[in-house]
């Protein structure tokens, strides 16, 4: 068999230049060896080329194939790698036991155990089938595909630093895990999943339907009930976009659509639900809800509080609760468990505040009074600050012990002002404060003149 033969038709194999380089120039190949060689009917269509008892192949620019045996046919210009394949070029490296170059339709093939490796980041593509198609007349970008057998990719980003523990410690922190049931890379920056998708980015899961990442933007999209799981919260939505990548870590995530997040001080939910992040730690958390009448809920739940509006900003520097700020009809209500809630009209079951734009000031709770109790919140709500809107006053009700009563019989104040202070302490209202145009209902409980039999309402009553 002439070598030359089989080194032109390997021309053609994952050239290793650049898309713009491979268009202007075309590399040589060499058949460095080949245990035994036959040809079968030669010089014509249907000539046949068999190479076996090992076969190597050396281009210029540093490409080499190697191989148990290879077959190439004139006809379609196929040509086969069969057995223990080694591919290798300056920027990437491919393994399987069987690989394929169609030449008709600019299209490689490989199959099982296929792994293909980028030599500079060390990111891999692993499964039991991959397809390879070039830029073509017809093919603008080139497209790889492996679409079978649960294949993965290990996507590990270029370090920037210069110096070499640097850079090992980067890739180990910046590296992404996706298992997917259909793995393809398209041109020189996007990357989807299709199907059950999982990510592993550190100690953070993601879960979906389908993902993209856009290498140019640092753009990644979770889409069909998406979900980011860490271990500081859980996020999801129908879609999940992270983006804005800053060294290691994104900069911001976005849920939409019936979204939420779950953490330990705050669950936060809307139609559309951002973190933003510092170093990898969640430093403010917005809620969006729609402000039609009857649309969904911006809404946030803490150990104690709930919370509802149009939009709710909460701010958590360095991961520790401050302020929530929930704005538009807003209305919060305390949750602190209370055994004769039930017995009471709904209106006066629990603490309330209403306004245009409520403020929660949260503080560190206070120290456990077992060493071993370890269940209660870090944080506790510490002072609410309710404001009117143009045409809504801010209103509040909140329950307390009457202090002309020597029973201590329960009392309810109502208050309607411009702007309402409630400060607490242990999950109890110590005082509240009004501002502007104040006025209210202060209510006290019926006194019993014999056990289990009240009396009339003498009075208590009282308006301000």
């Amino acid at each position: 068999m002439r070598e030359s033969t089989v080194a032109v038709a390997l021309l053609a194999l994952m050239p290793c230049l650049p898309a713009e380089a491979r268009a202007q120039q075309r590399q040589t190949c060499e058949l460095v060896y080949a245990g035994t060689t036959n040809t079968f009917n030669q010089n014509s269509p249907n000539q046949m080329d068999f190479l076996g008892g090992g076969v190597r192949l050396r281009c210029d620019r540093g490409t080499t194939i190697v191989a148990d045996s290879a077959v190439r046919t004139v006809l379609n210009n196929r040509l086969e790698f069969i057995g223990d394949v080694h591919y290798q070029d300056t920027t990437r490296t491919l393994t399987s036991s069987y690989l394929q170059y169609l030449g008709s339709e600019r299209l490689i093939v490989a199959s099982t155990d296929v792994v293909l490796t980028d030599i500079a980041t060390g990111s891999t593509m692993t499964g039991p089938f991959l397809s390879y198609y070039l830029k073509s007349d017809s093919r603008q970008e080139e497209i790889l595909q492996m679409p079978q057998g649960r294949p993965r990719a290990t996507l590990i980003r270029q370090p920037r630093s210069d110096t070499v523990q640097a850079a090992a410690d980067t890739l180990r922190r910046d590296t992404t895990i996706v298992d997917a049931n259909l793995i393809e890379v398209i041109g020189e920056t996007r990357f989807v999943g299709r199907g059950n998708v999982e990510i592993t980015r550190g100690m953070t899961k993601g879960y979906g339907g389908e993902v993209e990442y856009l290498e140019e933007t640092g753009l990644l999209t979770l889409k069909e009930d998406a979900r980011l799981v860490s271990e500081e919260y859980t996020l999801a939505g129908d879609t999940v976009i992270a983006e804005g990548m800053e060294g290691d870590e994104f900069r911001e995530i976005l849920s939409r659509g019936e979204a939420s997040l779950v953490s330990e001080d705050m669950n936060i939910a809307g139609r559309a639900v951002r973190i933003f992040l510092e170093q990898g730690e969640v430093q403010r958390l917005v809620a969006l809800g729609d402000t039609v009448e009857g649309g969904v809920r911006a809404t946030a739940l803490s150990a104690e509080f709930e919370m509802e509006a149009d939009s709710i900003d909460a701010l958590a520097p360095a991961q520790v609760l401050e302020t929530v700020v929930a704005v538009g009809a807003a209305f919060g209500e305390r949750i602190t468990p209370d055994s004769l809630a039930e017995d009471r009209p709904e209106l006066i079951r629990n603490d309330w505040v209403r306004g245009d734009t409520i403020i929660a000031h949260f503080t560190d709770a206070p120290p456990p009074t077992e060493p071993s109790d370890t269940t209660g919140p870090e944080r506790v709500l510490e002072r609410l600050d309710a404001i009117a809107g143009t045409r809504t006053p801010a209103s509040s009700l909140y329950r307390m012990q009457d202090q002309q009563s020597e029973e201590g019989r329960p009392a309810v104040n109502y208050l309607v002002a411009r702007r309402i202070i409630v400060m607490m302490e242990e999950g109890e209202v110590t005082t509240v404060e009004a501002e502007e145009a104040v006025h209210g209902m202060y209510l006290r409980a019926p006194v019993s003149n014999t056990a289990g039999e009240p009396a009339r309402d003498t009075g208590g009553r009282e308006r301000r």
